[in-house]
């Protein structure tokens, strides 16, 4: 019930008043050992990365079918009402953070016209990929003439490796003859 007074006149209003708790959903919402995670190879070191953000969705749902999940960048623009910025695309999503994802109810609805929904954070780890230096060029004399002359190319990973964060026993080294061997 409510009472509504005039503080003027004293005068009083008697009205009923329903107020209805709705149930949210019950997603999974630990998601700890399911990071998403990826080498930053797409636009190399730009901290950005294609991924698939459905990944973990059927654990999310935790198998509740009347829920659908939206994936946004960003907690506030998750919380917004209406929700903003939703990423269209969660299967090819580039993105460089944790994304939060809104597991809403489709069976219920507040006053403000918002389903009801609770909030996983998605982890999203970009590792940076080694930067190899462009444009390096090394010459070795043939001594015996015979057209070819060894070279250790080892020898020369401080400069192909210049400019990495991390020393250069953090890198291993492979060459080969052509473009595309991996």
């Amino acid at each position: 019930f409510i009472v509504v007074t005039n503080t003027t006149t004293g005068c009083k209003s008697y009205r009923t008043l329903t107020v209805q708790v709705l149930p949210v959903p019950t997603p999974n919402t630990n998601m700890t050992g399911l990071e998403l995670e990826a080498c930053d190879s797409v636009g190399p070191n730009d901290g950005s990365e294609i991924f698939d953000l459905t990944t973990n969705a059927a654990y999310i749902a935790n198998g509740d079918p009347n829920v659908t999940l939206h994936y946004y960048p960003s907690y506030t623009d998750a919380i917004a009402i209406p929700p903003t910025n939703e990423i269209t695309s969660p299967t090819n999503a580039n993105v460089d953070d944790n994304v939060w994802i809104r597991v809403e109810s489709n069976v219920f609805t507040g006053t403000n016209g918002q389903n009801c929904y609770v909030l996983v954070e998605q982890p999203i780890i970009v590792n940076p990929v080694p930067i190899i230096v462009p444009g390096l060029s090394f010459q070795e004399c043939d001594d015996d003439t015979d057209g070819f002359t060894l070279f250790n190319l080892n020898g020369y990973a401080s400069e192909l490796l210049a400019g990495n964060p991390l020393p250069i026993t953090s890198y291993t080294l492979n060459f080969y003859t052509g473009p595309g061997a991996t």
